[in-house]
């Protein structure tokens, strides 16, 4: 079945200004799971991109457009960027905390960062749809391995987690 072009609605990132195509029914699907409005949504969206870097560290104000500053700036003042990506991240939640240890061969403080992501229990499972999707992009790309490797270079992340650390050194 061909997909029909123009039913649906475009959202942009609050942080990038990169826009992208949905439906109005999944926004209001996620609107209703997350018990806000659709026109929140679509106000705080942030990209899964931007969301990747925010999780690795990066200040907010340093990978922002600059032509979306100002607005995101009035935005900060409604909701703090972790409630934000709350509202767009994929069931994952970052706990992070800094460990410093000393480096002997300069006499300085080494300060690392230990990111520790969890795996969040959904409420509800993918639908079958969403599920039979999955299974034909593992068929056509050659399997699953395949998918996780594209998924591994593009978003610098294991496509499926239990739990996983990562140390960036600062």
């Amino acid at each position: 079945m061909a997909r029909q072009k123009g039913n649906g609605t475009t959202i942009t990132c609050t942080i990038s200004g990169k826009s992208r195509p949905t439906t109005y029914p999944y926004l209001k699907d996620k609107a209703d799971r997350l018990n806000v409005s659709v026109a929140d949504l679509k106000k705080f969206y942030i990209c899964r991109e931007v969301i990747t870097q925010l999780n690795k560290g990066a200040d907010v104000f340093d990978i922002a457009n600059p032509d979306c500053e100002a607005t995101l700036r009035e935005l900060l003042e409604e909701k703090s960027v972790e409630q934000m990506v709350a509202l767009n991240s994929r069931s994952k939640k970052n706990n992070k905390r800094k460990q410093v240890t000393a480096d002997t061969d300069t006499d300085t403080a080494v300060e690392t960062e230990i990111v520790q992501v969890e795996k969040v229990q959904r409420d509800e499972p993918l639908s079958p749809e969403t599920e039979e999707y999955l299974a034909k992009k593992a068929e056509l790309l050659g399997g699953q391995d395949v998918v996780d490797e594209i998924h591994k270079k593009v978003w610098g992340e294991d496509e499926v987690e239990d739990e996983e650390t990562e140390e960036v050194t600062a």
